[in-house]
């Protein structure tokens, strides 16, 4: 194996996983809704991962979670929000 692609391996092993949460609050008329539209590096890391499918086995859990019984449109829109990041991606920064 050249140096090249023993570099792109060796990258592609250390990139984690995280799942984020939203964790900015909209102030005024939608008071206490998640900010969704803010910038993924002002976010929550609720967990982090060694892959992308254990990150996404861990967020569909999560989301059932806060899912079971009756949901406040607040509740929905937050677990419909949890996203799983790979922990190099820029708009972490």
């Amino acid at each position: 194996m050249d140096t090249k692609r023993r570099l792109r391996a060796f990258v592609l092993a250390a990139v984690g996983w995280y799942l984020l949460v939203p964790n900015p609050l909209i102030k005024g008329k939608y008071k206490g809704y998640p900010d969704v539209g803010a910038p993924l590096a002002r976010w929550t890391i609720y967990q982090s991962f060694d892959s992308a499918k254990d990150c996404e086995k861990a967020k569909e859990k999560l989301v059932n979670k806060f899912s079971t019984g009756p949901v406040s449109l607040k509740a929905l829109v937050w677990t419909q929000s949890f996203v799983c990041i790979a922990t190099d991606d820029p708009r972490l920064r």
